[in-house]
């Protein structure tokens, strides 16, 4: 149900297509620590980026982020 809810704000893709990388294991895959556990802050952090940078740009996609 996660998955579903944050693919539904951001869509499932990193970039453009599936090769770029699901957002939903992308992130705590690369904001995790040594042992291998994410901090809510850190993933608050990098969605506040993604929606500031969104912000900032013409919108081509359907997404909020």
């Amino acid at each position: 149900m996660q998955r579903k809810v944050f693919h539904a704000i951001t869509g499932p893709w990193k970039g453009r297509d599936h090769w770029s990388g699901y957002l939903y294991s992308w992130i705590p895959n690369h904001l995790s620590d040594v042992n291998q556990r994410v901090s809510p802050r850190s993933v608050l952090a990098a969605l506040r980026e993604a929606v500031e940078d969104s912000q900032n740009q013409p919108s081509k996609h359907e997404t909020a982020v």
